[in-house]
């Protein structure tokens, strides 16, 4: 019995010796996993502060391969999104930002993840993706601080979208938020007025009489050529008929008319479209500087 008890107590020793020596070693692993990860990340850090911002961004990539720690992840895509920013790759930022994780308590970090996905979708031209992620903001920060900072992007966003209704009762509450003695009127005036060029007139114009579409969009000269090719085609067409030249009349001279015919339709409407478009970025133009003037006056 004594032999058993001793032998036993020799076991459960070698077994708690065992347990303690991987214990340790687990500790000392894990410290020096940290280690390793800080030391990526002060890296990554440096290398972004010298502007190399290709070799940054793969080094906060090494350190979201080694990391479980989520906040941690969340630093490195963040500033990983700001290298490709720096690099005009907004639909890349867009996209890194997007594997980050919103954290429980982190209000402060994931309010700059969601305003930075937001801000990188609306540089990439994703408008609509930027409005998602500002209504996240909305609905999900706490800090109404944080949300009315936001304001101007959910503004530009809206004009791209053309939801110009929208976009001008927000900017009135934003003029008056920020105390700005701006005219909304001179901004928006052009909603109610909405002084554009209608394509179903070009269209129109352009079936009564060729050439005439292209002159109300705009362009003249081209609407003056667009009349001498589809009338002098037509032209010789018939005259080629009426003098037994059946073929090269009707296959030249009416079937070039009918292709001018046609193309100056489709010509009119899309220069009427691009003569739209141009007004359209002239208005957008005018709102973007008086926000972008507001914000930078706002940072100071």
């Amino acid at each position: 019995m004594k032999q058993f008890a001793m032998r036993f107590y020799l076991i459960w020793m070698c077994l708690c010796g065992w347990s303690f020596s991987n214990a340790q070693d687990s500790l000392n692993n894990h410290h020096t996993a940290k280690t390793v990860i800080h030391h990526y990340l002060k890296k990554a850090n440096q290398l972004f502060a010298q502007k190399q911002y290709q070799q940054a961004q793969l080094t906060y990539e090494r350190v979201v391969f080694l990391t479980k720690d989520k906040s941690i992840v969340n630093e490195a895509l963040l500033r990983k999104a700001y290298c490709h920013k720096r690099l005009k790759q907004f639909a890349l930022a867009q996209e890194t930002i997007e594997r980050a994780e919103l954290l429980p308590a982190q209000d402060s970090v994931n309010y700059l993840l969601l305003y930075e996905v937001a801000l990188n979708a609306y540089l990439a031209q994703q408008y609509k993706q930027s409005l998602k992620f500002i209504n996240i903001i909305k609905n999900t920060i706490k800090d109404s601080s944080k949300v009315q900072r936001v304001m101007f992007l959910e503004i530009l966003a809206l004009n791209e979208t053309y939801q110009w209704n929208k976009a001008k009762q927000l900017c009135v509450r934003y003029i008056q938020l920020h105390q700005s003695s701006q005219n909304i009127e001179a901004l928006y005036g052009f909603v109610d007025k909405k002084h554009f060029k209608s394509i179903k007139k070009a269209k129109t114009l352009s079936w009564i009489f060729p050439g005439a579409g292209q002159m109300y969009a705009g362009v003249f000269w081209r609407g003056v050529s667009s009349s001498v090719l589809t009338l002098g085609s037509l032209t010789f067409g018939v005259f080629s008929v009426l003098n037994g030249y059946y073929a090269s009349g009707i296959l030249t001279g009416l079937g070039l008319g009918r292709i001018f015919y046609t193309g100056g339709r489709r010509h009119a409407a899309y220069q009427t479209q691009r003569h739209n478009l141009k007004k359209i970025a002239r208005y957008h133009r005018k709102i973007k500087e008086f926000l972008l003037d507001n914000e930078r006056k706002y940072k100071k």
